[in-house]
């Protein structure tokens, strides 16, 4: 009875001291953030997506790496607020042409200025690299286009990290809001090896036409190590 009641105190101290970690760690809900968006190289001003993607971004940082087909293997990429170094990079390998996405109705412009894609049937390779072994990633892709015709030219694409594949359908076709396995899909906690993630990106066929992958832009990001006051919450109610 008396351990009983230990714990029924100690339950809302728990409680109480998990609300104030709480309120602490609001301002520090996610770690470094990379993010890259594809344009086209043919653009007489290149046009860079400056709004915020589905990462949460705990400074409401809005600055994308702008990447055209002549630099496609990229090293040492700064975070999301424009100016903190990082060693992420990244190589994109396996496309076939890059054009420009200015016909397709308006919406969100990360899908209208550019993308990478195949449309002949291979397979694309998106590694990112020079992360940390000891750490885990949250990974975004993005994928939709309708360039010209949604009845023969809307596609997304399978992306499949180790034994995982997640498909964005390009169907609805909607580009007013992000929507996981529409125009986005997300790997989270993802482990590097040899401080590299490989993203294989496969063909996806929603409507009929051209059988091939597209890849507008993408986002990593550390996931934050648990903090050593929930780690001896954890413990006390372990304890118990």
């Amino acid at each position: 009875m008396t351990k009983l009641t230990s714990c029924t105190r100690l339950f809302v101290i728990v409680l109480a001291a998990s609300s104030l970690l709480l309120g602490v760690s609001t301002t520090a809900t996610a770690g470094t953030t990379v993010n890259v968006n594809f344009g086209f190289s043919g653009q007489s001003t290149p046009q860079e997506y400056t709004g915020l993607g589905v990462a949460p971004d705990a400074g409401g940082n809005t600055f994308w790496h702008f990447v055209n087909d002549g630099n496609l293997t990229q090293s040492n990429l700064e975070a999301s607020d424009g100016s903190t170094p990082t060693t992420i990079g990244f190589s994109l390998t396996g496309l076939d042409n890059d054009v420009p996405y200015h016909l397709g109705p308006a919406g969100i412009s990360l899908y209208q200025l550019g993308f990478r894609n195949n449309q002949y049937g291979s397979q694309g390779t998106l590694t990112i690299n020079g992360l940390d072994n000891s750490k885990t990633y949250d990974v975004y892709a993005y994928s939709q286009v309708n360039h010209s015709n949604p009845a023969i030219d809307l596609r997304g694409g399978t992306f499949t990290i180790g034994g995982t594949s997640h498909t964005a359908s390009a169907t609805p076709q909607n580009h007013s809001t992000f929507e996981e396995g529409v125009n986005y899909v997300k790997f989270p906690s993802v482990a590097p090896s040899s401080s590299e993630i490989t993203v294989t990106i496969s063909n996806h066929l929603p409507q009929g036409g051209v059988n091939g992958w597209v890849l507008n832009a993408f986002q990593v990001q550390e996931v934050p190590e648990p903090s050593t006051i929930a780690l001896g919450i954890a413990g006390l109610l372990a304890a118990c």
